[in-house]
């Protein structure tokens, strides 16, 4: 298909748009099929991108909060990974707890009634249900587990993430043989990963 559609279309150099402005849209029948998938609830991804790279990005340049040193499109890639994407994730880890805490009501009475339904016997002094501390104790473990797999593969995928948009950002700035480097070590972490989920599965 790239003789067909070209896989990268670079708006940005149509427009005649900065280099720190990234235009450059991924065409891929992939995406075009998620969102099919997704359909109204991906334009909610689509506002979130265009807010960070195309209204927060250029605020942030215009008050002068980049380093001298950061010029060209590593504008960017800067601000991505030192702003608008740790205020993403904080919005995430906020709404998730938000809706927690929301459901907790909710929560509790289906606790009370697995509780109530658990002290109900039969004629013969056996309840159909298992004890709530089953329950309990299950989300107990569960929780636990997660943690410790966030805890371990945390890490190797921040390095694997770091590798990977700093080959991203050498390539565009013409650094190939740099690019390569930061795509190996990238990769590399990558295969660190999966050889240490494949160990515990």
């Amino acid at each position: 298909m790239a003789h067909i559609i070209p896989g990268v279309v670079d708006l940005g150099s149509v427009l005649h748009l900065p280099e720190w402005i990234n235009l450059t849209i991924a065409l891929s029948l992939m995406v075009f099929g998620m969102g099919l998938i997704t359909g109204r609830n991906g334009l909610i991804v689509l506002a979130g991108g265009m807010l960070s790279y195309y209204i927060i990005t250029p605020v942030v340049k215009a008050l002068g909060w980049i380093p001298a040193d950061v010029q060209g499109s590593a504008i960017s890639g800067y601000v991505y990974g030192t702003m608008t994407r740790p205020l993403g994730i904080g919005m995430l880890l906020g709404g998730s707890i938000a809706g927690l805490i929301l459901s907790l009501p909710v929560i509790a009475v289906a606790m009370k009634s697995l509780a109530q339904a658990s002290r109900v016997r039969d004629k013969n002094g056996n309840s159909e249900e298992l004890p709530v501390y089953y329950l309990i104790g299950g989300a107990i473990f569960a929780f636990a587990s997660l943690l410790i797999t966030a805890y371990r593969l945390g890490g190797l995928f921040i390095k694997a993430e770091r590798h990977l948009n700093r080959a991203w950002s050498a390539y565009a700035d013409g650094y190939i043989r740099e690019g390569d480097t930061y795509l190996e070590s990238g990769y590399a972490q990558l295969r660190e990963t999966s050889k240490l989920l494949k160990s515990k599965s």
